[in-house]
């Protein structure tokens, strides 16, 4: 059985689809799917209906799982052997490979370690091979409780860290104006987030682009001012101070941009 939950909740056995159709079971589905063991009767509870469970929760749960199962078995597989009880919960088993999640967050802690062995090419590729399993906001039709939400934004972290740690390894290869467009639509969607901006005034910088580099600056100075009433931190005050002493930056310098993603410990 293969799921995937970027994007659209999917799940196929082969060919054939068994994604359930009702909000409930989407949400059992996704919930066991991300879990890489048993998820009990409790915490899938606690998914499904939040703080205001029924008193026939327990049995509404087994119903929901019964009918996960009819679909897997009616693909060809028997449902017992991929939805399995557990004592207290259950448990589902993927094929090698069978949720996009993993594979994407195998690609991301990869590309981080290329970046840290300065594999900077291999870096990029890996960083890009995750990206491409990204087909939109996670499981994005199935309306998530409190756990799945965890979940979610744990992947748009995860996410979010791979365009950084690609655009990063870009950075090193000197790829400056490539990267240039990417980084301005990537700082209006994010304008508190300090790294991406750095990335940005240095790849503006690098690419002759002083005056932009330093309203860029300006603006996340503004915004941080105005949203959380900080100061931008030192790492980007001090590339301020470069752009404007139109000092030779140096890509490989750490301190300029407060670390890269390789260097990271991972969520």
């Amino acid at each position: 059985m293969h799921v995937k939950v970027l994007g659209t909740l999917s799940a196929r056995i082969g060919k054939i689809s068994v994604h359930p159709t009702a909000l409930k079971q989407r949400r059992v589905l996704a919930l066991l799917a991300l879990s890489a063991g048993m998820i009990s009767n409790d915490q899938l509870i606690e998914e499904i209906w939040e703080e205001t469970p029924p008193k026939s929760a327990v049995t509404a749960l087994q119903t929901y799982v019964l009918a996960l199962r009819k679909r897997i078995s009616d693909a060809g597989v028997d449902g017992k052997q991929v939805l399995v009880t557990r004592d207290g919960g259950y448990q589902i088993r993927l094929a090698d490979g069978g949720l996009d999640a993993r594979i994407f967050g195998e690609h991301v802690q990869n590309g981080h370690r290329l970046v840290a062995a300065r594999d900077f090419q291999g870096a990029v590729d890996a960083y890009r091979m995750a990206e491409s399993l990204w087909r939109g906001g996670p499981f994005t039709d199935v309306s998530p409780g409190p756990l799945l939400a965890i979940e979610a934004a744990r992947l748009e972290e995860l996410h979010i860290g791979a365009i950084e740690g690609r655009i990063e390894a870009e950075l090193r290869l000197g790829r400056h104006r490539s990267v240039v467009s990417e980084l301005s639509a990537l700082t209006a969607q994010h304008p508190l987030h300090e790294h991406i901006h750095a990335q940005y005034i240095l790849a503006l910088h690098r690419s002759g682009r002083r005056d932009q580099a330093l309203s860029a600056y300006s603006r996340v100075r503004t915004s941080l001012r105005r949203e959380l009433g900080v100061e931008p931190s030192p790492r980007l005050w001090h590339l301020q101070r470069d752009v404007l002493m139109a000092e030779n930056l140096s890509i490989n310098a750490n301190e300029e941009l407060g670390g890269y993603p390789g260097d990271r410990k991972s969520a």
